[in-house]
């Protein structure tokens, strides 16, 4: 069994795990993806802050990330401290902001890239979920009692050849 060694960092953002996510834009078309790399952990708590970019919200708790494309590809990467795109920190940081001492979150992402024309930087993040929403998720419930089922697809029915039809 071969087993994976895992670098411990400080912090973990995609620019430390695979660069600038724009180096990995520029090949794609519009509506294109690709995935960056996987991010798996447990939550505890936020920590704001400002810097010259701006301000951030950093989750703070264990993680585990994985590159996906790039120099580090196939490495592991273990922290405290992750720094996750909009689109992921946003499903993330309301539940944590509401734990009670001693509560943590579990989380699972695969975090990419999609070509969009419309976006200033010509591509915005991406974020998949590695596990299934648990069953007493209250949002899967909800849409299960809202939302129709998906209708299965119909197969087009096989075209058997005629007496007429040419070899």
């Amino acid at each position: 069994m071969t087993s994976v060694k895992t670098a411990i960092v400080k912090k973990l953002s995609t620019k430390v795990l695979v660069g600038q996510a724009k180096a990995y834009s520029k090949d794609l078309q519009q509506g294109q993806q690709t995935d960056l790399y996987n991010v798996i952990g447990v939550a505890h708590g936020l920590k704001h802050g400002t810097t010259n970019f701006g301000d951030f919200t950093a989750l703070m708790g264990q993680f585990i990330a994985e590159p996906l494309v790039g120099a580090k590809a196939g490495q592991r990467y273990r922290t405290g401290q992750l720094f996750l795109p909009d689109v992921a920190l946003n499903m993330v940081a309301p539940i944590v902001e509401n734990l009670g001492k001693g509560e943590s979150v579990e989380l699972a992402f695969r975090i990419g890239i999609e070509a969009d024309d419309t976006a200033t930087t010509g591509y915005i993040y991406t974020a998949e979920f590695l596990t299934e929403p648990k069953e007493n998720d209250p949002l899967e419930a909800l849409a299960a009692k809202a939302l129709p089922a998906p209708t299965p697809e119909e197969k087009p029915e096989e075209k058997k050849p005629t007496a007429n039809a040419k070899a």
